[in-house]
């Protein structure tokens, strides 16, 4: 009989500090600004950490975040946080280095229909999301790859 309590309250105690997990990641900063991929802009990255082998409790992580893993690319890679990315890299792709055919192909509206045409890009485009955005330029950048090959 104590046998079973002790393994009863030991599956109480881990859901518990599963559900805590959760709500701790729910409620973090990490949620409003992940970390991302910084060659794909995936947010499946991961890093090594330190856990006490008894408790399970977070020991220490990498003292640098370059030498990372992520799923998607399935090799080491930097990360950084989203807020980085789309400043750093995703808007300056958009702004600078599309082109009107490019643009027409992303936004499915034509050049010709309007003569606003870029006016027109920047108002879709900024309605897009950042996932939706990052979607787009990862999708860009693996055509640009493939055509280069």
């Amino acid at each position: 009989m104590k046998k079973r309590f002790y393994r009863f309250a030991w599956n109480c105690c881990k859901r518990c500090k599963n559900g805590i997990d959760q709500l701790q990641q729910l409620f973090s900063d990490s949620r409003l600004d992940p970390w991302r991929c910084a060659e794909c802009g995936s947010t499946e990255v991961a890093y090594q950490a330190w856990l006490d082998g008894n408790t399970d409790r977070f020991l220490s992580g990498p003292n640098d975040r370059d030498d990372l893993w992520c799923d998607v690319c399935m090799e080491n890679t930097s990360q950084v946080r989203e807020s980085e990315l789309m400043r750093n890299t995703v808007e300056p792709w958009w702004e600078q280095q599309t082109t009107d055919k490019q643009r027409e192909a992303v936004t499915g509206l034509r050049a010709d229909d309007y003569d606003d045409f870029q006016d027109y890009c920047h108002i879709w485009w900024n309605r897009q999301s950042n996932d939706e955005k990052i979607r787009l330029w990862r999708q860009a950048r693996q055509t640009e790859e493939t055509i280069s090959d």
